[in-house]
């Protein structure tokens, strides 16, 4: 049955006498390699159960677990956002206030069951150098490039005029794209409106998509924007009194989803052992540093781990247990916890160029697992 190996190999022992000599190996037949595994797989499950009281497994420890996840969680959304979020930097309030705005809208400080998932960039104007062109420059720098957009929407406001008729007025806005010198080129948008005379009136136009995928490649690029009423320019461009308050925006959409969240089965945190499923672990974006996340402000963080019950003790063809069945009576699991489903999420930041980006975060929580 046994035949021995020629070489003699060192073994470091468990005791602290350092180097074991140990025997010829023996190269044992297909049919006793069962006899064997057993013994030692009762030995080593008897150890587990000593320090886990329980089934043993390398995804049983869900501290570690959580420590693992959170790491990989981070690592991926770095990778997403294409800057360090922990780098500290100025953001002026406008760009933050409208950041949490759209946070606000889109529902991301809660934990909804239903949330619209929607990818967009939103770049605020920049006054013009010429004068008396009616133009904003947008700055895109790479946050656009290569992306391609859905929808286009430029959001102003028309000022108020300087008496308050009762009245509503009708305004003719138009947008362009600027050509050299500042003199108007293609046509983006074309509306008339009844637009609020006793404020500023908020206004969202329908732009060119496909001229802005065209425009948005470049790092700058400047718009003639125009709110005509009485021949009059109504528009509140950057470099107005009102601009800070009333900043004239470019929404970029790239993508729009739906996500409807499951019910999850989480593991029980007073059970040291248990059969795999999903645990939760919160990150809080404001404790790390990363003012430029904007929302969510926490995330519950969501792995699995436990241990996976072993397949049915069946005898294998040649009438000897299986491998699956010395597993199982060892405790042993001859399987891994790992995800299943999983869902994603919508995520608002600033980026160094003040641009805000709305983003979806794919596959960031895990909603079921499974063994194999």
């Amino acid at each position: 049955m046994f035949q021995w190996a020629e070489s003699w190999q060192p073994l470091k022992g468990l005791t602290s006498g350092g180097i074991i000599p140990r025997k010829p190996l023996p190269h044992l037949s297909t049919q006793s390699q069962p006899m064997l595994i057993l013994p030692l797989l009762l030995l080593v499950a008897g150890t587990a159960t000593v320090f886990a009281g329980g089934p043993q497994c390398s995804t049983c420890n869900v501290t570690l677990k959580s420590e693992m996840r959170t790491s990989e969680v981070l690592t991926g959304i770095k990778s997403r956002l294409a800057f360090d979020p922990s780098v500290t930097r100025k953001i002026p309030a406008v760009v933050l206030a409208k950041a949490q705005a759209i946070a606000r809208r889109a529902s991301l400080h809660a934990d909804s069951d239903e949330m619209e998932l929607q990818e967009a960039i939103h770049v605020f104007a920049a006054e013009d150098d010429l004068e008396n062109s009616n133009g904003a420059r947008f700055y895109f720098h790479n946050d656009t490039r290569g992306r391609s957009i859905e929808r286009a929407e430029l959001h102003l406001y028309i000022d108020k005029p300087d008496t308050n008729p009762s009245e509503r007025r009708e305004v003719s806005i138009n947008v362009y794209e600027a050509s050299e010198g500042g003199v108007k080129g293609e046509l983006l948008a074309s509306h008339r409106v009844l637009t609020s005379t006793h404020r500023h009136a908020h206004h969202r136009v329908r732009v060119n998509a496909e001229a802005l995928e065209r425009i948005a490649q470049r790092d700058v690029t400047t718009l003639i924007v125009e709110a005509v009423c009485d021949d009059v320019n109504l528009v509140v461009l950057p470099g107005d009194e009102d601009a800070v308050e009333h900043p004239l925006s470019l929404a970029l959409i790239m993508k729009e989803t739906r996500r409807t969240r499951r019910a999850i089965t989480f593991c029980k945190v007073d059970k040291p052992v248990q059969a795999c499923c999903v645990f939760q672990h919160q990150i809080d974006f404001q404790e790390l540093g990363w003012e430029s996340v904007v929302a969510p402000s926490k995330i519950n963080v969501m792995g699995c781990a436990g241990y996976c019950p072993g397949r049915d003790a069946k005898p294998d063809f040649n009438g000897e247990p299986s491998r699956e069945a010395l597993y199982q009576a060892a405790g042993v699991s001859p399987s891994c916890c790992h995800p299943t489903q999983y869902e994603d999420q919508q995520m608002v930041y600033i980026t160094p160029s003040d641009n805000i980006v709305e983003t979806v975060i794919k596959d960031l929580y895990v909603v079921k697992c499974g063994c194999s």
